[in-house]
């Protein structure tokens, strides 16, 4: 009888600690869980006492669970903060790693594009203007050499000719030169080319219109 009295309170212990360790478990579950489904926030578990401390569970140390992935999320980098390449160069979009980017079309000089000009008249087949008076056909064209063709989107041309119809034109149309045609009584002293290129830039010159015609 003395014996099982002794006992009680070594029981009472035991049934003290594996309630303890029975509610940690309950708690280190639920904030695995939160962790997994990626809520935020810090998870506290309360541990019970030592053995003989005699501290109940309410009291005992506390240890904080985080989300395993809740670090890298917070710390995620972005693009700007990423590691540069080992040259030190932001990398540039469109072009491979590790290959140096190509280099900016050099324009023409404006006397390459004189010299690109061409210009050809007919008779009687212009028309004709609204005073009646018979009009020449002024075929203008300008033929780009093949490595240069493809960079150029765009040829617009203002004939300086006082009867010029139309007075402006403008060709995309690389297969024929960028060929425009004008109706005019005479050639035009001014011929104002404008030449736009792939990359929005434009070269401009002017040519005697009339010492291009052969």
């Amino acid at each position: 009888m003395q014996n099982e009295t002794s006992d009680r309170p070594k029981r009472g212990r035991a049934i003290w600690l594996i309630a303890g360790l029975c509610l940690v478990v309950w708690q280190a579950g639920q904030a695995v869980m939160l962790g997994v489904l990626g809520l935020p926030g810090v998870y506290t578990i309360a541990l019970p006492g030592g053995a003989g401390s005699g501290a109940g569970v309410g009291q005992a140390e506390r240890v904080t669970v985080v989300p395993k992935d809740a670090y890298r999320k917070r710390v995620e980098p972005e693009a700007a903060d990423k590691p540069l390449p080992k040259d030190g160069r932001e990398p540039v979009p469109g072009v491979r790693p590790g290959a140096a980017p190509e280099p900016s079309l050099s324009l023409p000089p404006q006397a390459a594009l004189k010299r690109w000009l061409r210009s050809q008249a007919q008779e009687f087949v212009g028309g004709v203007d609204s005073d009646g008076n018979i009009l020449y056909r002024f075929d203008i064209r300008l033929e780009v050499p093949d490595d240069l063709r493809p960079k150029v989107v765009e040829v617009a041309y203002d004939y300086g000719a006082p009867s010029a119809r139309p007075r402006s034109q403008a060709s995309k149309t690389a297969q024929d030169g960028f060929l425009v045609k004008f109706g005019a009584q005479s050639c035009a002293g001014v011929l104002k080319v404008t030449v736009t290129f792939e990359d929005g830039r434009t070269q401009e010159v002017e040519a005697d219109g009339c010492s291009l015609l052969k």
